[in-house]
């Protein structure tokens, strides 16, 4: 009886130390992945802006072309 009690402390331990392993890995694997989002986010919002600025420009130019050739 005894035997089989030291077993199953011993199997816990072992448990107890890849769980800690397991637990550090997934630490480490959360924090690239928040790294990897951010910098996602970043992309969106410089495509976004890029966008942007092209429209407007493109805007402007077309304003351009319409006061110029009206002769009114």
């Amino acid at each position: 009886m005894i035997d089989r009690i030291e077993y199953n402390v011993e199997k816990s331990v072992d448990y107890v130390e890849s769980a800690k392993q397991d637990t550090k890995k997934a630490v480490k694997y959360q924090s690239k992945a928040r790294r990897v989002s951010s910098d996602d986010n970043r992309l969106v919002i410089l495509v976004l802006f890029s966008s942007s600025v092209l429209l407007v420009s493109r805007m402007h130019d077309t304003h351009d072309v319409v006061r110029c050739c009206d002769t009114g």
